[in-house]
Formats: structure tokens, C-alpha cells, sequence
């Protein structure tokens, strides 16, 4: 009995020994070490939970994100009371983007206590990340309920009021957090912008709150760059060109402060000077439409007006849209209209489509099968009916030159025959067409003869073809 005794001491001591090594190496942060002597480990180890997270902090502060989350869930396994274990899983499955994961977690620890500060501020910040504002707004104001004066949740509050587009509430809070905090440059900044882009009487605080900024942070570049947006925006060009002009000499070549620079200077009516930066400008960003027009406007107001013209010419074609967006935009234009059954609106924008692209005979096609009849005498009225020729003779003769769509053969041939026998049994050589556009013309008799020949040419050619491969 007393060597039983003795055994279980020393299995125990045993334990003890290799767990507060372990604890040893993780304090001293020589991670590698510890999973070096994870070698050593027996798998009855692998049963006593402290020694587990060890080797899960061990991997998590190697940056093994994957072997952490596994290891911790062991942990979590072996003693679901245990926080630490809890706080450990959910640190790692949000690094490892799991974030359902380590929403549970938290979930779990403020299940065991709902006033927890630290899981409640985490789960809010996992809501923000999932655009879920209005659950991260009603942690962070229940915190806020019992901790009134903490500048980050306050700024934390202010991210989610701008992300849902309450620029004018996100300045109040970003404010309440920067009259707390008013020696953080970065909040000062958020503020700043926030400010400025509300505009007005918003300007002219965020020039004021430059100025404390920067009395805490003097060497702040980007409150600088700020201070210099804030005098812009205030209409002090002079100003902000000072500021501006200092980073620049200070080695700030940032497109912002480049840019600027040439504008402040422009607007301050210093034209000659304003060249310079705008050219720099101009060849970060040779797309920028304002640039090229004040560039052109410098040179024009100074003392090269040719060189003024080609800068205007830049601008005028960096403010048109892509061709792409153009035609993207008539087809989204033209296929709601149609679903609207706008038939006349939707055929003009379709045909529009057409001329910018005559490759795409598809857009006829929709055209034609708005119009689409049975016959001649189909038509509801008689602009329709013009309308309706228009569109089918402009579409044959389109897709007899661009390769058939043989589906269409028939049908075709069949409508603009109806329209030739109108021609005959009237006695009449030409019949009125209308096009998309609104242009009136007149369609002949043998115009129309021509093409309703050249359909059945290729009606009976498609046949020959389709018995050749019905017979292979």
C-alpha cells in the first residue's frame, strides 16, 4: 500500500514537473522549445488539459493559427468551465477567419457572465466585421451604459454610425471619444475627415481641431496632410498651400499632396507656380479630368495656350465614361423597358446599342421579336406595322451578312412576304418604314423582293445541310 502511495506521488510529481517547465518556456516565450519536448509527451499527456494549452500557446504564438485552434479545442474538451480556454479558441478561430467559431466562444464565456467587458467588446468587434452594425451598436452602448467615459468604444461606436452612413452622429461620437483621448493622433484624423466631409460649419471645427492635433502629434503627417484638406475646404488656398508646399519640401510625394499643392496654388490665383505640382500630378494620375483642366487652364492663363489646348482635349475625354459602362447602361435601359413592355423606347436604346456595336445583331433581334407578327395584318396600328418592317428588313439583311440564324429563316420570310403581297394587291412600288430613332423612309418593292429572294436561297441551303448530316 505505501509503495502504491509512493507511485501515484511520484506520477503526479511527475506531471507537476514537466507542466511548470512547460509554463516556464511559455513565459520566456521559447515556443519552439516547448514543441520541441512535445516528443517527449506520452498520450496519456495529451489527457491533462494545462499541458495541452501550453502546446496551444505554443503553437499560437509561432503564429500556427490551425494547430492552436485544434490543440485549445482539446482543452476546451477535457474542461468546458475553463475561460481561458474558451477566450483561447476564440482568439484563434477569429485569426483564422472562422468567425461563427469564435462568436460561439465568446457566446459561451458571457453565458457564464453576462457584465464580461472583454467578451462582450470582442463579439461586438466580430459583429462589425460581419456588417452586423446594429448588434455591434447595442453591445457597445450597453458597455457604454456602464463605462460612459472609455474613449474606444466611443470611437468603435463612431466606426459603426459611418459604416451605416451617419456622418453627422459619427462626428458626435468620434468627438466624445477625441475629448477624451486628445493626444491620439489617429482618432483626431477620423474626426477630422469625418468633419470635412459633412462640410460647412463642420469645415471650419475640423480646422480648429487640427490645430489641438497637432499640438499633442506635431510631427503627424497625416494631420498635416488633414490641416491642409481643412484650410482647402475652408477656402484659405493660400494656406493650405503653405502646408502643403512644406511637406513637399520635407520629401511628401504622395498623389494627395502633390495634387493639392498644384489646386491650392490654382485657386489662390498663383498660376505660374500652380504648373509645376500639376504636371507631377498629372503623371501619377493621367486619367484625373480636374487636373488636366486646371493644368490647361495654368498654361493657357500664363504662357503656352497650344500646349493649354491638348490638356482640355485630356479632360474632355477622362470625363467621358468608358465605352463599356455606355453600352452596359443602354442594354440595362433597353431590357427594363421592355419588360415594361416601353416597346418604343426600349427598340430605340437597343438600336442605339446596335450602331455603337454591329456585332451585336443579338440587339436587333431583340428589337424584332417585340415587333414580331404573324403577318402584315397583325399590327395593331399603323406605326406599328411601319415600325414593324422597319425592323425585320433591317434585320434580315443585317444577318444575311453576318452569317444567318437559321431559326429565324422562316419566319421571316414568311412576315416579309406579307408585306410584298400588301405591295402588289395595293399596286403600290414602295412601302413606309419607321426606324428605333424616329427616322421615316421608304422601303421599294424590289429592295424587299431582293431580300426575301436571298432568305430562301439560304432557307433551302440550311435544309440541304441539315438532310446531309441527318444521312451521315
Amino acid at each position: 500500500m505505501n509503495k502504491l502511495i509512493w507511485l501515484l506521488c511520484c506520477i503526479a510529481f511527475t506531471a507537476n514537473a514537466q507542466k511548470n517547465s512547460l509554463r516556464e518556456l511559455i513565459n520566456r516565450k521559447q515556443f519552439e522549445e516547448v514543441l520541441s519536448q512535445t516528443k517527449l509527451l506520452t498520450s496519456s499527456d495529451s489527457t491533462h488539459a494545462e499541458t495541452m494549452y501550453s502546446i496551444g500557446e505554443a503553437y499560437e504564438g509561432l503564429l500556427k493559427y490551425k494547430d492552436a485552434f485544434r490543440t485549445y479545442k482539446i482543452c476546451y474538451a477535457l474542461d468546458s468551465l475553463n475561460r481561458d480556454f474558451l477566450y483561447a479558441m476564440a482568439r484563434t478561430a477569429t485569426n483564422l477567419g472562422k468567425v461563427s467559431e469564435a462568436k460561439s466562444s465568446y457566446g459561451k464565456i458571457l453565458a457564464m457572465d453576462s457584465t464580461n467587458f472583454y467578451a462582450s467588446y470582442q463579439l461586438a468587434r466580430l459583429h462589425y466585421q460581419l456588417d452586423e452594425f446594429k448588434d455591434a451598436m447595442q453591445i457597445y452602448s450597453r458597455l457604454l451604459d456602464k463605462d460612459p467615459d472609455n474613449s474606444a468604444l466611443w470611437r468603435s461606436m463612431g466606426d459603426c454610425y459611418t459604416r451605416t452612413r451617419q456622418n453627422e452622429i459619427a462626428a458626435l461620437s468620434y468627438f466624445k471619444a477625441y475629448s477624451l483621448n486628445r493626444e491620439n493622433g489617429s482618432l483626431a484624423n477620423t474626426l477630422i475627415n469625418t468633419l470635412l466631409r459633412l462640410g460647412g460649419k463642420d469645415a471650419a471645427d475640423a480646422l480648429a481641431i487640427c490645430d489641438t492635433a497637432l499640438f499633442y502629434n506635431p510631427g503627424n503627417i497625416q494631420l498635416r496632410q488633414s490641416k491642409g484638406m481643412a484650410l482647402y475646404t475652408n477656402k484659405q488656398y493660400a494656406a493650405a498651400d503653405s502646408v502643403y508646399t512644406a511637406l513637399m519640401a520635407e520629401g511628401d510625394s504622395s498623389y494627395t499632396t502633390v495634387s493639392y499643392t498644384g489646386v491650392s496654388r490654382y485657386n489662390a490665383g498663383l498660376f505660374l507656380a500652380s504648373i509645376e505640382p500639376l504636371e507631377l500630378a498629372y503623371q501619377m494620375d493621367t486619367t484625373s479630368a480636374e487636373i488636366c483642366l486646371l493644368l490647361g487652364s495654368s498654361l493657357g492663363k500664363t504662357y503656352d495656350r497650344e500646349r493649354a489646348f491638348v490638356f482640355f482635349d485630356k479632360a474632355e475625354k477622362a470625363m467621358q465614361p468608358s465605352e463599356l459602362l455606355v453600352n452596359q447602361l443602354l442594354l440595362f435601359r433597353a431590357d427594363i423597358h421592355m419588360k415594361a413592355r416601353n416597346f418604343e423606347e426600349s427598340s430605340r436604346l437597343y438600336y442605339q446599342a446596335y450602331q455603337r456595336n454591329k456585332k451585336q445583331i443579338d440587339y436587333l433581334a431583340q428589337i424584332a421579336f417585340m415587333y414580331s407578327a404573324k403577318n402584315n395584318e397583325s399590327y395593331r396600328t399603323e406605326e406599328e406595322k411601319q415600325r414593324g418592317l422597319f425592323i425585320h428588313y433591317y434585320y434580315a439583311s443585317e444577318m444575311l451578312k453576318n452569317g444567318p440564324n437559321t431559326g429565324q429563316l422562316r419566319y421571316l420570310t414568311n412576315l416579309l412576304q406579307s408585306f410584298h403581297q400588301e405591295l402588289f394587291f395595293k399596286g403600290i412600288k414602295e412601302l413606309p418604314m419607321l426606324a428605333p430613332d424616329g427616322k421615316r423612309s421608304m422601303l421599294s418593292a424590289d429592295d424587299l423582293q431582293a431580300v426575301i429572294k436571298a432568305l430562301e436561297i439560304k432557307n433551302k441551303e440550311s435544309k440541304s445541310d441539315n438532310n446531309k448530316n441527318e444521312a451521315l
